[in-house]
């Protein structure tokens, strides 16, 4: 099973301190082969972790320096999940008030004015909305909402990166 962020998130803790075999992660983890073998291609894919082939044995696996990053962000998620939203959402909004300047300014282009503001925040505030209702109503772990809604604020910050409005 692909994606199981749980999985993962244990993988990148033991393999924290050592490079690991496959069918040691599995020992360790007390999870079948087939799903750890998912789960570290995800984090291969995703440059997490390294997988090293070894000439007399089995491939080990390792942590990258983006994996300790993933881990470490997990890990102050799980301990102040509000205060890692409340940093990712202020960077966000100090990217769209303080764009990066352009060495020469093109004509027509201007900053964002707080009319263009409230227009790209309004949708994340209703997400963010629906999104703590469903959470009350549910009883989802408040782990899984903050990493989501980190997830959903870096989205927004990725596709309005660089970009300059017009009058």
């Amino acid at each position: 099973m692909a994606n199981d962020p749980a999985l993962e998130h244990a993988l990148l803790e033991h393999l924290r301190f050592a490079p690991l075999s496959r069918a040691e992660l599995a020992r360790r983890t007390g999870v079948s082969e087939e799903r750890v073998q998912a789960a570290l291609k995800d984090l291969v894919t995703g440059t997490f972790v390294a997988r090293r082939p070894q000439d007399d044995g089995p491939a080990d696996y390792e942590l990258t320096e983006a994996g300790a990053g993933r881990l470490d962000l997990m890990e102050e998620l799980q301990r102040s999940p509000l205060k890692v939203m409340a940093k990712v959402f202020g960077a966000l909004v100090v990217q769209v008030v303080r764009p990066e300047k352009a060495p020469t300014p093109l004509p027509g282009t201007q900053a964002p004015n707080w009319g263009t503001l409230l227009f790209i925040l309004l949708p994340v505030v209703a997400v963010i909305a629906v999104i703590l209702g469903n959470v009350v109503n549910s009883g989802a772990s408040l782990g899984t909402v903050a990493l989501f809604l980190l997830l959903v604020a870096a989205k927004f910050a990725w596709a309005f990166r660089g970009r300059r409005f017009r009058k």
